[in-house]
C-alpha cells in the first residue's frame, strides 16, 4: 500500500494474514492464472517460472520458513539464478 502523502510504501499487518499460492516444484511465488479459468479458486493456476500446475497454499510465514529450510538443507544443493531449487547429482 502506498501512502499518498509521502509516496512511501507502508507495511500493512493485515497482509500477513493472507495466504499465498506457491509452486510446490520450484517454490516460486510467481503464480499465474489462465484467462479461461473457472470460478474455482485453483482452476487454471500455474507457475510463471517453471509452468508447473503443482500449486500449494500456505501463510507467508510458513512459505518463508520452508524457503529458509530448503536454502540450508545441504551445502551441495543450491538455488540457481532463477531461484529454482536444484540438487547436485
Amino acid at each position: 500500500m502506498i501512502d499518498e502523502r509521502n509516496r512511501e510504501p507502508q507495511y500493512v499487518e493485515e497482509y500477513d494474514d493472507e495466504s499465498v499460492f506457491y509452486c510446490l516444484d520450484c517454490h516460486s511465488l510467481c503464480i499465474k492464472c489462465d484467462d479461461g479459468a473457472s470460478s474455482d479458486e485453483w482452476d487454471g493456476l500455474y507457475c510463471g517460472k517453471c509452468d508447473s500446475t503443482n500449486i500449494g497454499q500456505c501463510s507467508i510465514q510458513e512459505w518463508v520458513a520452508e524457503e529458509d529450510r530448503l536454502r540450508r538443507k545441504d551445502e551441495d544443493d543450491y538455488w540457481d539464478e532463477g531461484l529454482h531449487y536444484r540438487e547436485k547429482k
